[in-house]
């Protein structure tokens, strides 16, 4: 199935958090998924490779700077270095509850 929304490539230093806070772990099936800091080492090893995720989304706010929707993969590809990843810009910015009153370059964790 392909994606209505165009991939670019972009630094994830450029991309900016939407969430003042994220939690520590990915989320699967059963609740509780990969560490975020066990996944930024596998991707600093190379064992695991951007690829290996889905695209982060990202959209653009009023002056063109991009937020993401997936600050959980933001935070992740920030830590282990990576300055090329894909993302997928999507037009609707997102809206969370508890979201930083402005989009922020800066996440911590808090963990659920």
């Amino acid at each position: 199935m392909s994606s209505p929304h165009s991939l670019v490539d972009v630094d994830p230093n450029q991309v900016r958090f939407t969430q003042s806070s994220i939690a520590s772990h990915f989320s699967d099936k059963h609740g509780k998924g990969t560490s975020l800091s066990d996944a930024s080492n596998q991707l600093k090893s190379g064992e695991l490779t951007p690829s290996d995720f889905p695209p982060i989304r990202v959209s653009k706010d009023a002056s063109g700077v991009m937020q993401s929707h997936d600050n959980r993969r933001l935070w992740v590809y920030r830590e282990a270095g990576m300055t090329n990843v894909k993302a997928e810009v999507v037009s609707k910015p997102p809206s969370y509850k508890g979201a930083a009153p402005a989009a922020s370059r800066h996440a911590s964790f808090s963990p659920k």
